[in-house]
């Protein structure tokens, strides 16, 4: 008798390194524990546009569709998605004979990034009432979904089990009545430790030196430009940048990168400067020295702050330069707590799953 599928849904197809490594990461994890899975190959219009419309200027265009291929291979390589793409309420009734779905993690349910209102999808409303609906690190960034009671309850009250990435977002769907037992959970990138199935070394440069990575306004990217400036005259190592725009203190940008590149780059870096919460996270599950460049909107510290202080590692986190002096970048953070909360997770998707 052939196993029914375990289904996932998250945010598999942008232009986001960490978004698309978290997609694999909880999709193998599901595979290793012998379930069949698939992620749902749910392109909402909002993320599409994003995605497919030219960036400004020629050859920003050419730069964005180039990685926009290189993350189209990947996803054919590493991810194994439903066959037919899927759009609307009638495409999500095709999906039949399927045991649970699992929705997260990323800021699926974070309004701002869904077309500006909730997407009732990733709250699951298209699974049938003999299927398991599992939440699992699912984000609202820094936003909370009791504002939203009277739309979202329906929806929460109907999942078997929710497991979120922040703290707030955990005592906001309790204390507001929205879920009877949500769980803090740590996210999909540390449900695995191992990467190298999937990591690519031959845009790794020779010798030590930094990686920086960020996602941010101009001005918070300003503010880690800054820090690389003062990291690079404390060490004497030269900058790699690997994120989506240039960093004009790094020696070398590295724009054009796969999600492949992007783990091999950052698992062979002597030290890491970023102000991205999944750059924190595989930093982390890499055990690199780590600097996290506090944003300057506060709300943007939600989700890596959430789980610094959840692992007391706090330590790794900046807010200005003379903070790099007063401290070891160098030191040897412990992961003891770390460890106690992935295994935690684990179990709770292990739970939720049987």
């Amino acid at each position: 008798m052939t196993a029914k599928p375990v289904y996932t849904l998250t945010f598999h197809g942008v232009l986001n390194h960490g978004a698309v490594l978290q997609a694999y990461a909880l999709q193998n994890y599901i595979l290793s524990k012998g379930f069949v899975s698939e992620i749902i190959n749910y392109k909402p219009w909002y993320l599409s546009y994003q995605v497919l419309r030219p960036a400004k200027g020629i050859g920003k265009t050419i730069l964005k569709y180039k990685r926009l291929y290189l993350f189209k291979q990947f996803t054919k390589k590493h991810l194994t998605l439903t066959t037919h793409s899927v759009t609307s309420q009638k495409d999500f009734r095709k999906l039949k004979n399927y045991s649970a779905v699992v929705c997260g993690s990323d800021q699926i349910w974070n309004k701002f990034i869904t077309g500006k209102k909730y997407d009732p999808v990733f709250f699951l409303n298209f699974a049938p009432k003999n299927v398991r609906k599992i939440a699992y690190a699912a984000s609202a960034g820094g936003n909370s979904l009791s504002q939203d009671h009277t739309q979202l309850s329906p929806y929460t009250r109907s999942f078997d089990s929710i497991g979120v990435r922040e703290q707030h977002l955990k005592l906001d769907l309790l204390e507001n009545g929205l879920h009877h037992a949500p769980e803090l959970v740590i996210d999909p990138t540390f449900l695995i430790s191992k990467y190298e199935g999937i990591a690519s070394y031959k845009r790794v440069p020779a010798g030590k030196y930094i990686v920086s990575y960020e996602v941010s306004s101009d001005s918070t990217r300003s503010k880690l430009n800054n820090f690389i400036i003062a990291l690079k005259n404390m060490t004497g190592l030269p900058v790699y940048h690997i994120g989506d725009k240039p960093i004009s203190a790094a020696d070398h940008c590295l724009l054009d990168i796969s999600p492949s590149d992007w783990i091999g780059i950052v698992q062979s870096a002597t030290l890491v400067c970023t102000n991205s919460f999944h750059g924190t996270a595989l930093s982390l599950n890499f055990e690199k020295p780590l600097v996290f460049v506090r944003h300057l909107e506060e709300e943007k510290n939600a989700r890596t702050l959430s789980l610094l202080n959840k692992t007391d590692l706090s330590c790794v986190a900046y807010d200005n330069i003379d903070e790099l002096k007063s401290r070891n970048i160098w030191q040897k953070y412990d992961k003891s707590k770390l460890l106690e909360f992935i295994k935690y997770s684990q179990n709770f998707l292990d739970r939720a799953l049987q």
